[in-house]
């Protein structure tokens, strides 16, 4: 929820994901397991900061 307000009630952003597939573009690099050869960005984030003892 943002300001009370629920994802439904936000709405989606008029080009979501720069206009590419949900499985593509942006969105699809964040959701990348770290079990494969090229993590994903949150992946690699988590596996970063797991390894220097951030967060």
């Amino acid at each position: 929820m943002a300001d009370g307000l629920t994802a439904g009630q936000l709405g989606a952003p008029a080009e979501w994901n720069a206009g590419k597939a949900a499985d593509q573009g942006e969105f699809a690099k964040l959701s990348v397991p770290c079990a494969e050869a090229e993590t994903g960005k949150l992946a690699h984030a988590l596996r970063y900061e797991e390894a220097h003892g951030i967060g």
